[in-house]
């Protein structure tokens, strides 16, 4: 079957943050310039996957982003027809803590984005990172949207209160193994190849025991490895380790390569 497009949905390590260091932007509270995020397109793995195939290239990666709102564009993408049999489709799973929590007032816009792809409240990039460092002295990491210092006080004390006693990792996988598996019934109908993967965390662990007992059901999902393992498994150079980002670092344009060889490997062994 002639591949006519490949479609990629996910967070920045979609959209190619990283590609190059030096053009990168300081981060800050402003959007980055469309220009960037042209040039990231143009440099991420979706781009050079799509160079295996010789065929077109449609990034829907949205720097920030998370896994339900990728998941809400595919879903949107397949109902509307968009997504067709000719089609190579990629989804990559974005830190699962990410996803916004039910009792998460999510009002207003997240600061500096203007995109309905990015939630404007979320846990945070890592919990390991704010646990590794010194919760008492640093914030959980969110997108205030409000100018009320009381309100936004009140969120911080139960996001660390929720972080350090309440969290339910059982609850992300449950979620987003669901998530997944109806990603591949979805697209197993509509008869495309596809694959689903993470990207810099673990999406699904080993913490719900009904996911445990079905996660064999989920056969079109890298589980092995994330991208960020693998790229650092071939070549830590590879690693932006130059990232603007102090939280999330990204590949460089070689690193997204090796990404997209990856894919394309495990895509051609695919006898789906």
């Amino acid at each position: 079957m002639d591949v006519k497009r490949v479609i990629g949905y996910g967070d920045s390590w979609t959209e190619g943050v990283g590609f190059d260091p030096s053009v990168e932007q300081t981060p800050d509270d402003t959007m980055p310039g469309d220009w960037l995020v042209t040039e990231r397109k143009k440099h991420s793995w979706v781009r050079w996957l799509a160079d295996e195939y010789h065929c077109e290239w449609i990034n829907n990666g949205v720097s920030g982003g998370s896994t339900r709102k990728a998941y809400e564009r595919l879903m949107g993408d397949a109902k509307a027809g968009d997504i067709k049999k000719d089609d190579v489709v990629v989804f990559m799973h974005s830190s699962p803590i990410r996803d916004p929590l039910y009792f998460f007032p999510n009002i207003g816009k997240p600061i500096g984005h203007n995109e309905q792809y990015v939630d404007v409240m979320y846990l945070g990039y890592s919990l390991k990172h704010f646990i590794e460092d010194n919760p008492l002295n640093k914030s959980p990491m969110w997108w205030v949207s409000t100018e009320n210092d009381k309100f936004n006080t009140g969120i911080d004390k139960f996001k660390r209160k929720f972080i350090t006693s309440l969290v339910d990792y059982a609850w992300y996988d449950y979620m987003t193994f669901n998530m997944s598996l109806l990603i591949q019934y979805t697209l197993t109908e509509i008869g495309c190849k596809f694959i689903i993967c993470d990207s810099f965390e673990k999406a699904i662990g080993d913490n719900n025991e009904i996911v445990n007992k079905n996660i064999n059901l989920l056969t079109s999902y890298i589980r092995d490895f994330t991208m960020s393992e693998y790229v650092l498994s071939i070549d830590p150079h590879n690693f932006d380790l130059e990232s603007t980002n102090e939280y999330i670092k990204h590949p460089n344009i070689k690193g997204y390569q090796i990404i997209a060889d990856c894919l394309y490997k495990k895509l051609e062994n695919d006898n789906r």
